[in-house]
């Protein structure tokens, strides 16, 4: 299967959750083509900080922001957070929590 090549130039993308798993890849593969990236964590701050060491060394831009996005004030301190690094906030994927914990049974 060929690789789609596509350009993401100046935009910014908020991965929450991207400190680890599948918000880290997604981080990643944007960044690869070339969008800015704001790495949220609530908890996994090494795990954020490597995945923004990886976007740095991709040539990218990014920055981290730790919160709790349960908390609606923390929710749009992080938005504005990045409105205000940036410039602007083109891409939003919503992959932070974990329905395994905090599902009861």
């Amino acid at each position: 299967m060929k690789e789609v090549d596509f350009n993401l130039n100046k935009r910014v993308a908020l991965i929450t959750g991207s400190g680890v798993g599948i918000g880290r890849t997604i981080a990643l593969c944007l960044a690869k083509h070339g969008a800015r990236i704001a790495v949220h964590y609530r908890s996994s701050q090494k795990g954020a900080e490597q995945t923004l060491n990886e976007i740095r060394n991709l040539n990218s831009d990014g920055i981290l922001i730790q919160a709790d996005l349960v908390d609606e004030t923390q929710a749009n301190r992080t938005v504005d957070a990045v409105v205000s690094m940036f410039g602007r906030l083109d891409i939003l994927v919503n992959n932070a929590g974990s329905p395994v914990k905090r599902s009861r049974i």
